[in-house]
């Protein structure tokens, strides 16, 4: 899933400036990094988009559902 917001070959770039290094394990260590970085950065996403759903008034039943989408998204 390319888009221009999230460009795989981009991130590997920021990867491979990240280590600084063409070691294998350096790059594996970068790119777990990395990784870790976007991840929370896609939980501060999702966290703040279930914020201002409840600020709009959406149901429990409603919220239950977009974190159900946000499990289901971590076990792809």
């Amino acid at each position: 899933m390319d888009s221009p917001a999230l460009n795989t070959q981009v991130m590997i770039g920021a990867v491979v400036e990240r280590a600084s290094s063409t070691d294998p394990l350096v790059l594996l260590e970068a790119a777990g990094a990395y990784a870790g970085l976007t991840g929370t950065a896609a939980e501060a996403m999702v966290d703040r988009s279930v914020q201002i759903a409840r600020e709009v008034g959406l149901s429990w039943t409603e919220d239950r559902r977009s974190r159900d989408l946000r499990r289901a998204g971590h076990h792809r």
